[in-house]
């Protein structure tokens, strides 16, 4: 169309592995370079559905992410420009994240180096079973809805909490119902920091991370009726003066 405001804008064409660049009148076009390759469980077979993201290695908040649904045999491909990536594999349920090269933690990741003439192939998942922690967060008898509720794994230092690949959470549903799924098997700690006006409280009932009692995840299986019921907290105000 017409125009020259100075606008840049891509569009990726699918069928071309094209990145078109506009800015201005000028247009450019950047061939695109692939990674590929198949998410499987432990026993080989390919799984379905899962959903493989590609990020800037260096700068994923402002760099190029792409990404791309597994096949019903498991194998996935990304079209993106050439650069070094984190991979990453992110099962809805029932399987354990994992970014390449078989690790839970984003730091660990191994750089993913494409080019037009050298795609990234094989780069492959193999998932491990996960568990699940539910339960429902109350205060008296009425439910918290729309509370946050944590879980980090025992290996998790205090100060690391909520910085680890082994921390994560969901939110409370109607009836103040919870359940944080794709957890790796092991112990876990349970927390809710007391946002809205409540009481922090670790499971089972307790203020301190040191005394917060492990729940154990099994893969396949949920560890259910891990409750919680807040209080509401109080407050103290006053003035400061200068003496």
């Amino acid at each position: 169309g017409s125009g020259g405001f100075g606008h840049e804008c891509s569009v990726y064409n699918s069928a071309e592995q094209l990145l078109m660049h506009k800015q201005g009148n000028d247009l450019s076009f950047e061939k695109l370079a692939t990674i590929s390759g198949r998410v499987t469980d432990l026993n080989g077979i390919g799984l379905a559905g899962v959903d493989v993201g590609a990020c800037d290695y260096f700068d994923e908040e402002n760099g190029f992410c792409g990404g791309s649904r597994s096949d019903e045999n498991g194998y996935y491909a990304i079209a993106l420009p050439e650069g070094t990536y984190r991979v990453g594999a992110y099962p809805e349920s029932g399987y354990s994240h994992e970014f390449y090269y078989e690790t839970p933690d984003w730091n660990e990741a191994t750089p993913v180096q494409v080019s037009y003439t050298n795609p990234g192939v094989d780069k492959d998942f193999t998932l491990a079973p996960a568990g699940s922690i539910s339960g429902t967060v109350l205060t008296g008898t009425d439910p918290v809805i729309g509370i946050w509720v944590d879980a980090c794994h025992e290996s998790v230092s205090e100060a690391m909490w909520g910085q680890s690949p082994l921390c994560t959470g969901a939110e409370t549903g109607e009836n103040g119902f919870y359940a944080i799924n794709g957890l790796l098997p092991g112990n876990y700690r349970i927390v809710i920091w007391g946002d809205g006006g409540y009481v922090a409280e670790f499971y089972n009932d307790v203020p301190f991370y040191d005394d917060a009692t492990l729940v154990e995840v099994i893969a396949g299986q949920v560890a259910d009726n891990k409750d919680f019921n807040l209080a509401v907290a109080g407050s103290i105000s006053g003035t400061v003066f200068d003496l």
